[in-house]
């Protein structure tokens, strides 16, 4: 804990790190190599601002570390970014936040984390008027969903105009319904 608290105490100070550090940093997060983001943030204190843009071939917005775990799933880096003091709520280039990227179905772990540290209310649109529950509908990200309705997500913010219950219908997945009827969802609005 004190080499975090000395990370942090760090940037304060202005500080550059090279092209080389930065990729070292991302590349880290994303096989969730803690103890090598650990040794990065301690030599370059300043990669806690740097942002990834992807790779030619496949772009991407501009990511922050934290983006770029919950994208990734690199939910022990995720942690260690958060402790470093990174902000939770930043956004992208696109305007979405870690928690916007984790509502995926491989990413459940990171999202469950980021939402428990949520600081807005759960009903809460992006800049883009989603709400999370409405992205982790588009993503199938039944864990997510599940989640964000036991926490008292309203269906009312729904582009589509379905529900969970209706997607998990409309999918054919028994399981997912059987766990929303449980919770008490509507399959109506209304």
């Amino acid at each position: 804990m004190k080499r975090l608290g000395n990370i942090f105490n760090r940037l304060k100070q202005p500080a550059v790190f090279t092209p080389a550090q930065q990729e070292s940093y991302f590349k880290a997060i994303s096989t969730d190599d803690v103890t090598r983001v650990q040794e990065l943030l301690a030599d370059a204190p300043s990669l806690l601002g740097a942002t990834y843009s992807g790779t030619a071939s496949t772009p991407s917005p501009d990511f922050n570390g934290l983006h770029y775990a919950a994208s990734t799933g690199s939910i022990q880096c995720l942690k260690l970014l958060h402790k470093s003091g990174i902000d939770l709520e930043a956004l992208d280039s696109d305007g979405y936040r870690a928690i916007d990227w984790a509502a995926t179905p491989d990413n459940y772990p990171c999202f469950s984390y980021l939402l428990e540290h949520n600081t807005r209310p759960i009903d809460a649109v992006n800049v883009k008027g989603e709400s999370l529950l409405a992205l982790a509908m588009d993503n199938k990200a039944t864990s997510a969903i599940l989640q964000l309705v036991q926490k008292g997500a309203s269906e009312e913010n729904l582009p589509d105009g379905t529900t969970p219950l209706m997607q998990a219908a409309r999918r054919g997945d028994r399981p997912f319904a059987e766990a929303l009827f449980v919770l008490g969802v509507n399959q109506r609005k209304g």
